[in-house]
């Protein structure tokens, strides 16, 4: 019986379908790896996904801090800024043939970091635009309406990275100088400022605390620039700045790190910025590489599975399946949260990463062994007194 050319056609249509390499109709959107440019370079907040064949715990997904690294198991601390992710495969590649025979890593891009331009001060319509590569100081300012003033009265400040660039005006716009027009990168803060300035102090866990000269009109973000950014332990979100007697609350993270213009308070001479140090900390005990207290970062969630990267990941003879967080409820209970760790850096569909609440307290068993008499002396140095904490 001869087939007819249609159940042919059909055959081999589904058979293509299902042929290997062909996507998954189930994967999620957000699963899929982002397509990016070869020569794209990481850089902070940048979430890149890291699969070692075979190894499910050298696996997973990490967020590029502020200072270009990130940490890995059995690595640890990986420079990654500047990088292509072929360039960081590589790397990764190279430094685990220490501990692995012939590994094999793929490296993504999960999320890339917001690529904006933020333009204040003196121009038309002081704002965040979309990044576009190529472009100097002179495109940015025509973009959001140009100039506010004459040229020779005012100069523009490039913050980039925690370092500020001057850049006198007239040199672009009147005497034609190519090289003052500056080209532009993803995440730079251009403030167009008058020649007017004004002292501000700024106190707390900044590079250099202290008198800071700004100009007339700058804010919360230009000083905390001027100061030498912040340190790991400056809580943003707390800061306030003191005016003639009067406190006001500013949230310099929302201000700095997200962008928003709105809440870059404009300062006074002799006002003081005053910014507290972050007080929200964890621990991690048990069977990992580097075990103690670790502070939650300002501003920003501080999941299971970062807690126990940041602690070198878990060491041989671990049970990544069956860690426990110790948690103090407000009425002074204890509970007891037992997570599948493994299943979290495996992906697996259902696996929630939990997130960690101020003075939790991860502990990772060994292999083998119930850890309910180590449970009970975790829980008795932690809560009287709070010394893992580093209280």
């Amino acid at each position: 019986m001869r087939s007819s050319p249609w159940i042919l056609f059909v055959v081999l249509s589904l058979m293509a379908w299902l042929a290997p390499g062909a996507p998954a109709q189930g994967t999620p959107p957000g699963d899929r790896p982002l397509e990016i440019p070869s020569d794209y370079k990481l850089g902070p907040e940048d979430v890149i996904s890291v699969v070692t064949r075979d190894v499910p715990e050298l696996s997973g997904d990490f967020l590029i801090r502020l200072d270009g690294k990130f940490t890995m198991p059995i690595i640890g601390d990986v420079e990654a800024a500047g990088l292509t992710v072929t360039e960081l495969k590589y790397r990764l590649e190279q430094a685990l043939r220490r501990e692995l025979r012939e590994p094999q890593v793929t490296v993504n891009v999960k999320q890339m970091r917001l690529n904006r331009v933020y333009v204040l001060g003196a121009v038309g319509r002081p704002s965040i635009i979309d990044y576009r590569p190529g472009w100097r100081l002179t495109e940015a300012i025509a973009a959001v309406g140009g100039l506010g003033n004459l040229p020779e009265r005012l100069r523009a400040l490039v913050i980039r990275g925690g370092q500020t660039t001057v850049v006198e005006l007239r040199e672009i716009f009147i005497d034609g100088k190519n090289e003052s027009n500056l080209l532009l990168q993803p995440g730079d803060v251009i403030s167009i400022q008058s020649d007017a300035t004004i002292r501000v102090n700024i106190l707390g866990p900044v590079g250099r605390p202290g008198l800071v000269t700004i100009l007339e009109g700058q804010g919360i973000v230009e000083a905390l620039a001027a100061a030498g950014g912040e340190s790991e332990r400056a809580a943003l979100t707390r800061a306030k700045v003191v005016r003639r007697g009067q406190e006001i609350p500013v949230d310099m993270y929302a201000a700095v790190k997200k962008g928003r213009t709105d809440l870059n308070l404009k300062l006074e001479d002799n006002d003081t910025i005053i910014i507290p140090e972050v007080t929200a900390r964890i621990a991690v005990v048990g069977q990992v590489k580097q075990s103690g207290a670790q502070v939650i970062p300002d501003g920003r969630e501080w999941t299971l599975s970062q807690a126990i990267s940041n602690a070198g990941g878990p060491a041989p003879g671990a049970k990544t399946d069956g860690v426990t967080i110790i948690r103090q409820t407000p009425e002074g209970k204890v509970e007891r949260i037992n997570i599948n760790y493994r299943d979290i850096i495996a992906n697996k569909p259902g696996a929630v990463d939990p997130v960690l609440q101020d003075r939790d307290v991860v502990f990772v068993p060994q292999s083998g062994k119930a850890g309910t008499g180590e449970i009970s002396a975790v829980l008795g140095l932690v809560f009287w007194p709070l010394r893992l904490l580093g209280f």
